[in-house]
């Protein structure tokens, strides 16, 4: 046995449990800095401190080009006729195949200083999943000239003019005076659009806080990940698993919609990272659906959410293969939409469970809450059915960690709830092993006694016989006094046969019998022959049976009816052939007189020990209906009391099957 100082599994255990927390959140700190060091450096190459203003975000006009054929001087001349339409802050146009040209206009900011007399913008183009970006800016000098610049996660990243996870462009002013500008977007993403107009210093701030944040969003999460595979309770409840395949699709997603696996993993491989975030939202659509199927305890019992979730489950698994044949935008259309509604069905389950009192439910319906906030205000826009927000961007993202910190906080109640019933099954399982070698050891002593008293009272018993025989007096009193011993003796036989059929000892040898000659032979051993009649039809049908065990049976009656009857009534023995369902038998009647303990009890007869109020002026031990019963279920015997009236006879019938 392993102690606290062997180096066993409790000290083992104990050791992980102290460490286990500071371990994660050692991991959630460390990926924090990581994140951090960016935006440090970033900060540290700017010629002035960081401002502490906002971004501008300008106002846009859109205009669709669904062929994509339109160049510049024909979107200058669609806008001089007044086509463009305008659009909010942010454009959410869905997805589509359609190319969209927008316009805006900046206003010159103020120069950075007296020694830095130039005036420039840093504009952001959000998302950093969109595919083609190309902006447009006037040529300084150059009469209705326009400089391209292009941009999109189909590019290399090291082509980008600042490096980042958006996509930045420097936009100088030669003067106070605004300007206008267009911007062409292609995507087979959603195409969302989001334009944040900052001075440099003010850009290189919020870089640095944003990617702080984003290093202590998957420090949260990727500890989450180590947490749960860590304490190895996925091995046991169901719902870890999908759980865990969850939050690891997000992880691979979510820094990829960020901008961060171009930025950092895949710089030179732009459409690797962009078939990434096509793969990882089909793929993460798909696990959530199956992860809430399984949370949620939806099966066949609730058919329509059952179908539902298997369908959103399989269908965007499917849709993988789409990606190679550049059908994504098609596919993720219909999925998405498809998708939109699971937080509201699942919220719909979760209320269901809340009303069953299931362990956990709180936190659950708690969960579906996060999921149906950011799923549904997110997607809404992804899939152009409202206006866009930039608070959408980064609302699926807050609430998925939300949603999962709480789906974990139900796990965690479940496995707390397993425990506590392993621990009771435990408990119960101890219980009933103590009761049983309590069983075992009473049993024990209680043969012990019987074999005691058994080897000590035969013995004077037969001595008692023997004098009694040799004796001469009174002829009343000697023959109560073989009474009395026959009546002991035969208490002694029953707890014996008892004993033998509580050890399962009594074994089966059967033997041709002759029931007549059985019949009479008990007859003349009974303690008052000349009281039994037997009437016997002729012939008998041969029998087979164990002649040893029938015997004890027939016995058993007979006593009992000689014992309970009145002083010098007849008993009466009946045998004749009988045939039941098919099978032929020998029907054995016992009737006698009802004595002084009238009928028995027809409910508690074959009890073991079971013996009338009114039947205790003679000795017995309430066993021999018992034994008889026993007996005869083992030969195959029907043996049954026929009750009757008060003045009727008590009735015992014995069937007994012939085989042929």
């Amino acid at each position: 046995m392993n102690g606290p100082d062997t180096g066993g599994p409790s000290c083992r255990s104990g050791y992980h449990e102290r460490w286990r927390k500071p371990a994660l959140a050692g991991l959630a700190l460390l990926l924090w800095l990581v994140m951090l060091l960016p935006g440090w450096a970033g900060s540290a190459t700017a010629p002035e401190q960081p401002g502490q203003g906002s971004p501008v975000y300008p106002a846009l006009a859109v205009l669709a080009d669904p062929e994509g054929r339109l160049n510049l001087e024909e979107v200058r001349a669609a806008d001089a006729a007044g086509r463009f339409q305008p659009a909010s802050n942010a454009f959410a146009g869905g997805y589509t195949r359609q190319v969209h040209w927008f316009r805006f206009r900046l206003d010159a900011p103020a120069p950075l200083s007296h020694a830095a007399p130039h005036r420039r913008l840093l504009l952001e183009v959000l998302p950093p999943y969109l595919d083609d970006i190309r902006l447009y800016l006037p040529r300084p000098g150059a009469n209705g000239a326009f400089e391209e610049k292009v941009a999109g996660d189909l590019h290399p990243f090291g082509r980008r003019e600042l490096p980042g996870r958006n996509f930045v462009f420097y936009v100088p002013f030669p003067d106070d005076q605004p300007q206008t500008l267009y911007l062409r977007l292609q995507t087979s993403s959603s195409s969302f659009l989001l334009l944040r107009a900052w001075n440099p210093p003010d850009f290189l701030h919020n870089h640095a806080r944003e990617y702080a944040l984003f290093g202590l969003y998957y420090g949260l999460m990727l500890a989450l990940l180590v947490f749960n595979l860590w304490h190895g309770q996925w091995r046991q409840e169901p719902a870890y698993p999908p759980f865990i395949a969850h939050l690891g699709s997000l992880l691979l997603l979510l820094p990829a919609m960020n901008g961060l696996v171009s930025e950092y993993l895949l710089p030179d491989h732009p459409r690797i990272a962009n078939a990434w975030v096509s793969y990882m939202v089909l793929v993460t659509v798909g696990l959530t659906a199956h992860f809430h199927r399984t949370i949620l305890e939806i099966d066949r019992r609730q058919p329509w959410l059952n179908a539902y979730f298997l369908g959103i489950t399989w269908l965007p698994l499917a849709a993988t293969l789409t990606v190679p044949l550049s059908l994504f935008t098609e596919t993720a259309r219909v999925v998405l939409f498809l998708s939109m509604f699971s937080p509201l069905a699942g919220l719909f389950r979760a209320a269901q469970l809340l009303r069953q009192r299931r362990e956990g439910s709180c936190f659950l319906v708690l969960a579906q809450l996060f999921s149906l906030a950011g799923y549904g205000y997110s997607l809404s826009a992804l899939l152009g059915l409202t206006e866009g927000q930039q608070e959408q961007l980064y609302a699926i993202q807050l609430c998925a960690l939300l949603s999962l910190l709480a789906f974990n906080a139900v796990l965690m109640s479940r496995l707390r709830q397993r425990h506590l019933y392993h621990e009771e099954a435990q408990k119960a399982a101890e219980q009933a092993q103590s009761a049983h070698l309590a069983t075992q050891l009473a049993q024990q002593r209680q043969e012990a006694l019987l074999s005691m008293l058994t080897h000590e009272l035969k013995t004077p018993l037969g001595v008692l016989r023997l004098a009694l025989d040799r004796l001469s007096g009174d002829a009343t009193v000697l023959r109560h006094a073989r009474t009395a011993v026959r009546d002991i003796s035969d208490v002694v036989d029953r707890c014996m046969q008892v004993d033998l059929l509580d050890k399962g000892d009594i074994s089966l040898q059967t033997a041709p019998c002759d029931l007549a000659a059985l019949l009479t032979e008990l007859r003349e051993m009974t303690r008052d022959p000349g009281r039994v009649v037997l009437q016997l039809a002729t012939p008998l049908p041969p029998l087979v049976s164990d002649p040893l065990l029938l015997r004890t049976i027939l016995a058993n009656l007979l006593d009992n009816a000689l014992k309970y009857s009145p002083t010098g009534s007849p008993v009466s023995v009946s045998a004749a052939p009988e045939t039941r369902e098919g099978c032929p038998g020998l029907q054995v009647v016992v009737e006698n007189l009802p004595g002084s303990a009238g009928h028995p009890d027809p409910e508690r007869i074959y009890e073991r020990y079971y013996r009338s109020p009114t039947a205790y002026a003679r000795t017995g031990s309430g066993l021999g209906l018992f034994i008889a019963r026993q007996l005869a279920e083992r030969l195959g015997i029907q043996l049954r009391y026929i009750p009757g009236l008060e003045y009727e006879p008590v009735r015992f019938s014995c069937w007994i099957p012939c085989p042929s």
